[in-house]
């Protein structure tokens, strides 16, 4: 009926206007003021499907949708792709092109769609990206915007400092500073102590401008709050305020409503941690009634609660954090406190908020259940942060850069460990274990599984191929940048590596669309639970998991058929003894007094960290422990903890009574031991012995090295000049064991190994996901690398896991050459004999200790250093006697069994 009307009314405007032309009726019709805003956007739609009106189509589109958007923006949306369908770019109307497609992306971002955002910025750079022009800016300005919004701080940095370049060759320092004031905000929201130096650069820039250009009153407003916030999240609360304050007699003088209500927002919180609780409450009241966007109205709902928490009126905080998460998800009815579902959270566009409001929401459960010994709330804590759990992996799979990755694992982590303690509190040691081992190396596991998802998706070798050029392009620019010591160059690499970076990211988000099953795949990597890793456990293993929170440090204990959960407190007081200990290891003894000082640090530090042991040993007999360590546990030899006072040191060491080996995670070990690959050969090393690189001296020691390798056979050595990283890489995969003997370290830069000709650093082997079953590194500091909460030490011994190397031989410190090539030599004549990997490691050192009973080179200085870290499983290199001893068995039993039936049956 609808559509009759308006056709009839069609009719009737074009007989009755005569010769007027189509802007001419659509003018009247916009004009009108009998229609309502409905009944002419009904009107202006059917007028688009008359012929009549293409030639003016993009021209009504573009004009109605700037006129209808603050009340209509689903309608504004489809009059902007109305514009934009059919749309013939020539040099009369690529201007009206570019002003539909910004006006789009501004319409998508109020539409909260960042998705469609960022897909339509990145067609229009791609385009348009040698035009300067004011509509690429904004493209630019609308990318930084969304990524922010959806979490991905790093890279809405990046489109801003493009920004900031541009802006600076142009001189246009209005822009400029909105760009340095966008950059702030970035800062504050990704981490204001690890951007603080940078947070002053750009402070002092600002001030600069000012001599060259008078800023406008918003702005001045905005850079105000981003001073109050940045003060006050580095505790310099009086600073703050005289910001925000600032602030607000600017946004008062002038009117500007929107940030005097985030100004008062933002002073509750300060007045809050200055405990003026009243004063805090009275600016969220005024608050309230300015509200002019939604996320605001949450806001202040989130901080009420907050303020009835330190009050301890539970109840009216729970109330007020559900509000808070109603506000976000559009809920009409914010009443009770039943949990949202997570369908439900998975739509909205406010997702970074939400999880935020959830984590509080969760803490007001547990403050509630600990006040009245309730342990249904305690347990709707735990249910809480599950949801919040689940939405911050969301969160995670929309972010594809690494960097950012690392933010959300770092920020998860922060969850994990709430999660770890209610599940303590609760007793659930299989939800305990489940965060504990996700805390680890989530994305470590994506990384070992992508290859798989693109073999089970099928993605072609071309496309593979492709990836890795684009990827291996970004990483060349990016080195680039860090060698380059001219500053006329370096804006333009910056460029460059943001054009590698988008061009890489758009492929990768093409993949999505082409082979929507790969991602599919991806996702689907599973952290294990517990009873799935016990499964895998052998009847003697132990599996040690360790997890720091703020105040403990929790240990996950499991065997094949049973879980303990243990808390050990004092986390800080254990983590300056860990520090203490690793400084006594780097270090070897001189005199029997530091021989006896190490020995009682040791054993305090068994007790703490083997709570289950009693002062009684015997449970270690005839046992293989597996260790997954966190934080500054990680650079710790746990065969170095004394299990006694009594005996002998080098009886005591735990060495002496057990093996070890290392994991970075218990899915990670799984999906090692679970890997079944056939190499071509067997051995491969590499040992440059010199250097082009003058910094680094000549390898002394070299030519035991490869005397080390003497009890090995089908072995192929590369020396010298052959040692180059090509070779490696070209080698890397093909055979079974690796050696790689050279320098390594960490320094200032990222974690290295050295080639004859270059380095090998980190990240560099992203693409290698070949493997090899065990890579030794006999080089310095392998194992060691910056620490990231949530993902462990970025290390090169990490690199070789996360490119499919099952295990792999690192150190922890600068080794002592000789020692190291000793206790090498003896480990490869285990694994020759078929010892698997941590007894062959174990019996080399105890035998190197035996070696050197009652002198200095005993120090676990010497010995301690080298671990095993992934799979035990031993390798078979070529046929040992005893394996032709039995295949001998195996063949000639069943013949000569066969020969004696024959006759038999012949007689």
């Amino acid at each position: 009926m609808r559509k009759v009307i308006s056709i009839l009314f069609i009719t009737y405007t074009i007989s009755t206007i005569g010769q007027k032309n189509p802007i001419e009726i659509y003018t009247s019709i916009k004009s009108d003021t009998t229609l309502t805003r409905e009944q002419k956007i009904d009107r202006i739609k059917d007028l688009l499907d008359d012929e009549k009106f293409n030639q003016f189509r993009d021209t009504i589109c573009y004009d109605f949708s700037r006129k209808i958007y603050k009340t209509h923006i689903k309608e504004a949306i489809y009059f902007s792709k109305k514009a934009q369908e059919k749309f013939s770019i020539t040099t009369k109307n690529k201007d009206l092109y570019k002003r539909i497609l910004t006006n789009l992306t501004f319409f998508y971002y109020r539409d909260h769609n960042y998705n469609e955002v960022l897909k339509l910025a990145n067609s229009f750079i791609a385009q348009f990206e040698q035009e300067e022009d004011r509509y690429l800016r904004q493209m630019y300005e609308r990318k930084g915007q969304a990524f922010r919004t959806k979490g991905n701080i790093l890279l809405a940095l990046e489109s801003y400092y493009k920004l900031e370049r541009i802006f600076n060759r142009q001189n246009n320092y209005r822009r400029l500073l909105k760009t340095y004031i966008n950059i702030l905000q970035c800062y504050i929201s990704y981490d204001s102590h690890i951007y603080s130096q940078d947070f002053y650069t750009y402070v002092n820039k600002i001030e600069q401008l000012k001599i060259k250009y008078e800023f406008p009153i918003t702005d001045r407003v905005r850079y105000k709050i981003n001073l109050g916030y940045f003060f006050d999240e580095i505790e310099m609360y009086q600073k703050a305020l005289e910001s925000y304050n600032q602030a607000l007699f600017l946004s008062l003088e002038h009117s500007l409503s929107k940030y005097v209500c985030s100004i008062y927002i933002d002073l509750s919180v300060l007045y809050k941690k200055l405990n003026n609780l009243d004063i805090s409450r009275d600016f969220l009241k005024n608050a309230l009634p300015l509200v002019t966007e939604e996320f605001q109205k949450a806001a202040i709902y989130n901080n009420m609660a907050e303020l009835n928490l330190l009050e301890e009126d539970y109840p009216k905080a729970i109330e007020n954090f559900h509000k808070a998460i109603s506000v976000v998800l559009q809920n009409d009815n914010p009443e009770g406190n039943d949990l949202p579902n997570f369908e439900e959270m998975s739509l909205t566009s406010q997702k970074v908020d939400l999880i935020g409001y959830l984590v509080d929401y969760a803490r007001a459960w547990q403050e509630y259940g600990k006040a009245e010994n309730n342990k249904e709330y305690t347990q709707k804590a735990l249910e809480t942060l599950e949801l919040a759990d689940q939405l911050m992996d969301l969160v995670y799979f929309e972010n594809r850069e690494e960097l950012s990755k690392l933010f959300w694992r770092e920020k998860g982590n922060e969850l994990y460990n709430k999660a770890v303690t209610l599940a303590y509190q609760l007793d659930q040691k299989g939800k305990a274990f489940y965060y504990i081992e996700k805390s680890k190396a989530q994305l470590l596991l994506e990384n070992l599984t992508d290859f798989e998802a693109k073999q089970l998706a099928g993605l072609p070798e071309s496309v593979i191929n492709k990836e890795f050029k684009l990827f291996q392009s970004y990483n060349n620019s990016k080195q680039l940048l860090k060698d380059s010591q001219g500053d006329s160059l370096i804006d333009i690499l910056k460029d460059e590596i943001y054009s590698k970076r988008e061009a890489y990211n758009q492929f990768i988000d093409s993949l999505e669309i082409s082979y929507p099953s790969y991602f599919n795949y991806k996702r689907e990597l599973q952290v294990q639970d517990a009873s799935k890793v016990q499964q895998l456990l052998r009847p003697d293993e132990l599996l040690l998991q360790y997890k720091f929170t703020k105040n403990d440090l929790y240990l996950s204990l499991l065997t094949r058929k049973m879980i303990k959960l243990y808390k050990i407190p004092n986390a800080e007081g254990l983590k300056k003894s860990l520090v203490i200990y690793r400084e006594m290891l780097k270090k070897p003894f001189v005199n029997q007094t530091d021989n006896d000082n190490f020995q009682k640090h040791a054993y305090k530090l068994y007790q703490q960290l083997f709570p289950f042991v009693n002062q009684n040993e015997s449970w270690l007999k005839n046992k293989k422990l597996i260790v997954v360590a966190d934080d500054v546990l990680q650079n710790i030899p746990f065969e170095t903890l004394a299990v006694s006072l009594q005996q002998p040191l080098e009886h005591a060491y735990l060495l002496q009574h057990t093996e070890i080996s290392y994991a970075l995670s218990s899915s990670t070990l799984i999906k090692s031991k679970n890997k079944r690959k056939k190499y071509a050969n067997d051995f491969y090393a590499i040992v440059p012995q010199i250097f082009k690189d003058s910094t680094l001296s000549k390898l002394r020691f070299s030519d035991n090295s490869i005397e080390a390798m003497s009890s090995l056979s089908n072995k192929e050595i590369a020396k010298k000049h052959q040692a180059t990283k090509n070779h490696f890489i070209e080698a890397y995969g093909k055979y079974k064991v690796m050696h790689i003997s050279t320098h390594g370290g960490v320094g200032s830069s990222n974690p290295w190994l050295a080639f004859y000709d270059e380095k090998l650093e980190l990240g560099q082997m992203y693409f290698s996901q070949e493997g090899a079953e065990l890579v030794v590194l006999s080089a310095c500091q392998t194992a060691q690398g910056e620490y990231k909460k949530g993902e462990g030490v970025m290390s090169i011994a990490r690199d070789f896991i996360n490119s499919g190397t099952n295990s792999v031989v690192a150190s922890l410190w600068n080794i002592d050459q000789k020692a190291n090539q000793e206790i090498i030599a003896l480990f490869y004549k285990n694994i020759k004999s078929g010892k698997n990997k941590s007894l062959a490691l174990a019996q080399a050192k105890r035998q190197y200790l035996q070696n050197h009973t009652n002198t200095s080179k005993a120090s676990p200085y010497y010995w301690s250093a080298i671990s095993l870290i992934g799979s035990d499983a031993p390798v078979i290199l070529g046929y040992s006697k005893s394996y032709l001893y039995i295949l001998l068995v195996l063949v000639l039993v069943p013949l000569l069994g066969y020969i004696y039936w024959k006759r038999i049956k012949e007689v």
